[in-house]
């Protein structure tokens, strides 16, 4: 896969929610508990990136962990 395949985005963040669900999924569940807000920022260039998806695992274990994803297409 080249930069500019948009299973590349989906595949890192398919890792990162699972890193995130293994590694931090208590501390995560800690600070929500306690009124913390918690999001990922993804940056995305549109040379690098045209379109992308997130398979529904993805999306869940985020929703789960309660982190809220955001998207910002930057202009070069």
């Amino acid at each position: 896969m080249d930069a500019a395949d948009p299973w590349t985005l989906a595949w890192a963040l398919s890792l990162c929610a699972m890193r995130f669900s293994k590694s931090h999924g208590a501390l995560l569940q800690t600070l929500r508990s306690e009124g913390g807000e918690i999001s990922l920022l993804v940056t995305i260039s549109p040379t690098a990136v045209s379109t992308f998806s997130l398979a529904p695992q993805v999306t869940r274990i985020f929703g789960e962990l309660g982190i809220t994803l955001e998207f910002e297409i930057t202009s070069e």
